[in-house]
């Protein structure tokens, strides 16, 4: 894969900058996150594709928990999520998602 491409349900680590106004992280902290929603259309098995007119991701903690899975930092989420979330390490940002696209 090559450098600063990502595509949705994909872990990354990436440094804060411009955040909504209820921060969870400081700017310039390192944090991990899931991508949730990408400009880029995401094509799947039965053909259809999937885009958003924005990218987004949600801040995660327990990374290194193979137990409990990725937990998100926040306690909402605005706006749809993919389905491709729906693994078993990423059921709690789905369940907390207004809805699954």
């Amino acid at each position: 894969m090559e450098a600063g491409i990502c595509t949705n349900n994909q872990l990354l680590a990436a440094a804060t900058g411009n955040m909504s106004k209820i921060n969870r992280a400081k700017k310039g902290e390192v944090v991990h996150a899931v991508v949730v929603q990408t400009k880029k259309e995401t094509r799947r098995a039965d053909g259809s594709g999937v885009s958003f007119g924005e990218n987004a991701a949600v801040l995660v903690t327990g990374v290194g928990n193979a137990k409990s899975g990725l937990v998100p930092r926040g306690s909402r989420i605005l706006g749809p999520v993919t389905e491709e979330l729906r693994t078993q390490k990423t059921m709690k940002i789905v369940s907390i998602a207004p809805m699954v696209v």
